[in-house]
């Protein structure tokens, strides 16, 4: 599990969230993030069943990903269904 929470943009190491990415929801890039605590993703992902808490913190769940899509309807990674792999 990780969790964010809201702070302002003038706070040191803040990771500034996009008011909208493709599909209507907040993006976050966390890539500083997650090398900061030793974690790995091999490619982006999205997190489908993420939500806030009661103290407003944002709780993502680094066991339920879904890989990111690039364009509207394209998987990334080796095994995108289009048999070239």
């Amino acid at each position: 599990m990780l969790g964010l929470q809201a702070a302002r943009l003038t706070t040191k190491n803040a990771f500034p969230a996009i008011q909208r990415g493709t599909h209507g929801g907040p993006v976050v890039h966390a890539f500083r993030l997650i090398r900061e605590f030793g974690l790995y993703l091999s490619e982006t992902v999205r997190f489908p069943r993420c939500h806030v808490d009661h103290t407003g913190t944002l709780i993502l769940d680094l066991k339920d990903t879904q890989i990111a899509c690039t364009k509207k309807g394209e998987l990334r990674g080796p095994d995108n269904g289009d048999g070239d792999d």
